[in-house]
């Protein structure tokens, strides 16, 4: 399925904007929304440069009304939408009963309910005109549950739930969803990201050099691939499908191994061999 018009969240930069310039160089137009109005309009004018149309509006994912009316003007500026990437995401990092109950209703309400809002805004369209796909962005996290992260573990978890459980409902109105579950990536979420611990921030150094594809590009080229076939997972570098492969085969066993690796302080003592 080709795609002809685009809603992206947090589509002002990294991953986001990767998906719009991607959609624009396929022909799509794209109404790229961020909860910075400026960063949104740079998108949309890299995407008019390619030749499509490309419209920016402020949208806050966190609220139900703002995503409603993001979507209604995106089809009023652009024509009826045809693939809602629901993007917008953020880091938070803490111990559990460490972390203040303010932080996790922050990654909750970004991560969780702005999927959740984008699927409801888009669904009854999409079922309406038996056309449509969801491209939902998790992570791995979502699938092996790294300690000190859990608000950011829960929400792509829960994004992961909520993908396959569209993806069964939503088919037989030939609407598709796709779930993109990358390791690390070279974009700014960890710039922004909550945490008191600075193990974390040494962690993510350290992470920007995993091997396999990073650059936003790349991993957008790879999920929007994969939403033109249809396809519901998508683990667009070798270490995250290893890490999906080995928890399917034996979760028990996945799970002591990263209870070992946090009583051990395996993480620790990567970090201090890559400084």
């Amino acid at each position: 399925m080709k795609f002809k018009a685009a809603f992206i969240t947090g589509a002002g930069s990294g991953l986001g904007r990767a998906f719009a310039l991607e959609l624009a160089r396929r022909g799509a137009d794209v109404f790229v929304s961020d909860v910075r109005l400026e960063t949104a309009e740079e998108t949309a004018r890299l995407a008019r440069e390619l030749g499509v149309r490309g419209v920016a509006a402020t949208c806050d994912v966190r609220k139900p009304d703002s995503v409603a009316v993001a979507g209604a003007r995106a089809e009023a500026e652009i024509g009826p939408i045809d693939l809602c990437v629901n993007n917008a995401g953020v880091m938070v990092g803490g111990d559990i009963g460490g972390l203040s109950l303010d932080d996790w209703r922050f990654a909750i309400d970004v991560n969780l309910w702005g999927a959740i809002h984008g699927c409801h805004v888009f669904a009854p369209r999409f079922k309406e005109r038996r056309r449509g796909h969801f491209l939902n962005v998790a992570s791995i996290a979502g699938i092996i549950s790294t300690p000190e992260t859990a608000p950011y573990n829960v929400t792509k978890a829960a994004i992961i739930s909520l993908s396959e459980t569209a993806y069964g409902e939503l088919g037989k109105w030939d609407v598709g969803t796709t779930v993109l579950c990358p390791t690390a990536v070279k974009t700014g979420i960890f710039d922004s990201m909550r945490s008191d611990n600075p193990m974390h921030r040494a962690l993510a150094i350290k992470n920007s050099r995993a091997p396999g594809p990073r650059e936003p590009s790349e991993i957008a080229t790879i999920a929007i691939d994969a939403c033109e076939r249809g396809q519901l997972y998508v683990f667009p570098q070798p270490d995250g499908l290893a890490a999906w492969l080995a928890k399917r085969a034996s979760p028990a066993l996945f799970a002591r191994l990263t209870r070992a690796a946090r009583t051990n302080e395996w993480l620790e003592k990567s970090v201090e061999k890559k400084r």
